[in-house]
């Protein structure tokens, strides 16, 4: 096991968002992600996603069909040998629950970092939004901010050393 764990945020991080993705059909994954997973899963750092799909809460899609669509993620990068990542999901309507798994919120992370017996000190978050960032904060994990430019990946590197 690791003594370094990535937490990412899914939609907009790793993969493209086409608002409430779910279809397997629509994976499609954002240019350099497959690389980076791919080194850092050589410099042996655990892989994890964190991701709010409050599309589950809302009556668009189940969590079987969510569930089916991390596996198909899964699936892949094993094929192209990267190591599984674990996925942590909120799938709570926040206008119907003040839970406290989603992102603003810490949960899902804390979850995470118990899940790979880590500390908030090994850990990083990566996301694109400020609730990301927050969620962070809250969990007391260093966050990396995932823009258009890959220097967001160089960033993340910079700081595993």
């Amino acid at each position: 096991m690791s003594t370094r764990l990535v937490i990412f945020d899914r939609d907009k991080t790793l993969i493209e968002d086409n608002g409430y993705t779910f279809k397997v059909s629509d994976l499609k994954w954002r240019p350099g992600v497959i690389e980076l997973l791919r080194y850092l899963s050589i410099m042996q750092v655990d892989l994890a996603v964190a991701t709010n799909q409050s599309g589950i809460g809302r009556n668009y899609f189940t969590t079987s069909q969510v569930n089916e669509f991390h596996l198909e993620m899964s699936s892949y990068l094993s094929r192209i040998g990267i190591p599984e990542m674990t996925f942590f999901v909120c799938p709570h309507d926040p206008t119907k629950t003040n839970c406290q798994c989603r992102k603003p919120k810490p949960g899902l992370l804390i979850e995470a970092m118990n899940y790979y017996g880590v500390r908030c000190d090994e850990t990083i978050f990566v996301g694109d939004k400020l609730t990301d960032a927050q969620a962070a904060s809250s969990a007391k994990v260093d966050f990396v901010w995932v823009s258009d430019s890959p220097q967001w990946s160089n960033e993340l590197l910079r700081m595993l050393k």
